[in-house]
Parts: structure tokens; C-alpha cells; sequence
């Protein structure tokens, strides 16, 4: 009978190897699929937070185009390579993945949270607004300080507050979870919760009081948002009917009772701090 002379290693051994080799592949998997297609909770996702955005306007808008578009994912992280800074470049995964996380989280249509940090600060981490907003989504220090206590993240100073708003992908979170804030708070009124990330829902409130609607900024934001599924499909649908779509720059908006009901909520001191 052969015996082993010690230079070929043991079957068992061999299987042993196998089967870590197997598992370690099989645990990258989710992470290689998110960079690439969109599962479908993340799709589900997207289109509630797309029809939540566009109202009636969706049906005729490039934002349909994206619907049975699976490569969401790696346009998203293509996107953010391209825009980041040199300096940041080397990051990209990261970020991009973060917005991807944070957007399905939150239940935002991630290419819309691309588009607030693109128009808030075309994806330069380290600008800084004139009211002292830092980061890639632009957040004062105090908003950050008070969001983050909703997300059990406590800053210890307002110096590691600002710190933290520097890192691109703790701006992404607190960021978004403002905005979802917002949301719930504007009763998923998208004209009026991304009115009130730019100007503050104090200021909302009072606008509306006087039947002023605030559009500028929203504008913006939607441009870019519909800017980025015209690539999707000029990339994946060429042949897509462009004739009946609508060049979606605004978005819904709600009734008269709708906006007394929301008026009249009242703000209590857990309503974050206005801007």
C-alpha cells in the first residue's frame, strides 16, 4: 500500500481548503451583485420612491426608462468615480455603495440622492456652504448633532461633529436620514421635503403660509434626477419612444387641504432645528 511521503497534502485537507474557498466566494457574493445589478428590494425601492417623486409626471418621464434597467448599481458607481475629486477617486466603492445602502434604508431612489449631493455639492467632500454647511450633502453642524441622536450617533463635540461631516460616507448618513425626516414630517410630499432640506422647514412653513411655493431648488435637484435616467436610457433603451416624454423639471404638487393638514401639525421641541 502507497503511503503519503508528506508532499501531497491529505484528501481531507484538500476538501477542507475547498469548502473555505467556497464559503469566502460565496460571502463576496452579495457585495459583487450590488455593484452590478439591483435586487429586487432595491428596485421595489427605487420605483416607490421615483413615482413618490414624479407624481403624475412619471408615466411620460426618462425616469420610466430605467424600470427594467438592472444595471442601476454600476451606473451609480460609475457616476460617482467620475464626479468625486481626484483625491477621492480611490474611494468611490465606498461612497457609491454607501449611497446605494443609505437610499435603501431610507427608501429613496438612489440616483435622486445622487442628484441632491450633486446639486448641493457637485460631489466635492470637503466644500463648505455659506451658512457653514460641510460635505458632500451639505449639513450644518447642528442638524448633524441632532439627526445623528436619532440615529443613536453621538458626537461628543461639535468639533468631532464637523470632523464626522467631512467623511463622505457618515455625510451620506446623516444626510439622508435628514431627508427622510423630512419626508415623513412633509407627509411624503416631495415638492415640500426637498423644498426643506435646501431652505429649512421652518422656512417652508412659512412660505406656504403666505401661498408661496418654493420650486427654485427643487427644480434643480429634478433636473439632474432625470438628467441621469436620460443616460440610463440613451445607454440601455436607444430605441426607447421618445416622442410622448415629458421633460420633467418639476414635481407634484400637494392640494390646498393637503398643505393645511401638514401646517398644521404641530412643531414640537424634538422638530429639528430650523435652518
Amino acid at each position: 500500500m502507497h503511503r503519503s511521503t508528506g508532499s501531497t497534502p491529505p484528501l481531507t485537507c484538500v476538501l477542507r481548503d475547498t469548502l473555505i474557498a467556497i464559503i469566502a466566494v460565496t460571502a463576496l457574493i452579495p457585495s459583487l451583485a450590488s455593484a452590478g445589478s439591483i435586487s429586487e428590494a432595491e428596485r421595489d425601492s427605487r420605483l416607490a420612491s421615483a413615482h413618490e417623486l414624479l407624481g403624475s409626471h412619471y408615466d411620460k418621464s426618462a425616469v420610466r426608462s430605467g424600470e427594467e434597467v438592472d444595471k442601476i448599481n454600476k451606473m451609480i458607481y460609475r457616476w460617482t468615480k467620475e464626479a468625486l475629486p481626484e483625491s477621492y477617486k480611490k474611494n468611490y466603492k465606498k461612497i457609491a455603495q454607501t449611497i446605494i445602502d443609505e437610499s435603501l434604508k431610507n427608501e429613496f431612489d438612489p440616483i435622486f440622492v445622487m442628484s441632491v449631493i450633486m446639486n448641493e455639492s457637485s460631489f466635492r467632500p470637503e466644500t463648505i456652504g455659506p451658512f457653514k454647511e460641510i460635505g458632500l450633502m451639505q449639513l450644518r453642524v447642528q442638524t448633524a448633532q441632532w439627526i445623528g441622536l436619532k440615529e443613536k450617533i453621538k458626537f461628543k463635540s461639535v468639533k468631532a461633529a464637523k470632523k464626522a461631516l467631512k467623511d463622505p460616507a457618515m455625510n451620506i448618513k446623516l444626510g439622508t436620514a435628514y431627508l427622510a425626516y423630512l419626508r415623513e414630517r412633509f407627509d411624503s410630499h416631495a415638492r415640500l421635503y426637498l423644498a426643506a432640506y435646501n431652505m429649512g422647514q421652518g422656512n417652508v412653513e412659512e412660505a406656504l403660509s403666505r401661498n408661496i411655493w418654493p420650486k427654485e431648488y427643487v427644480i434643480r435637484v429634478m433636473h439632474h434626477y432625470v438628467g441621469y435616467y436620460k443616460e440610463i436610457r440613451d445607454i440601455y433603451k436607444p430605441k426607447a419612444n421618445l416622442k410622448s416624454e415629458t421633460n420633467v423639471s418639476e414635481i407634484e404638487v400637494p392640494t390646498d387641504r393637503q398643505i393645511a393638514a401638514i401646517t398644521e401639525t404641530p412643531i414640537t421641541e424634538d422638530t429639528v432645528p430650523t435652518e
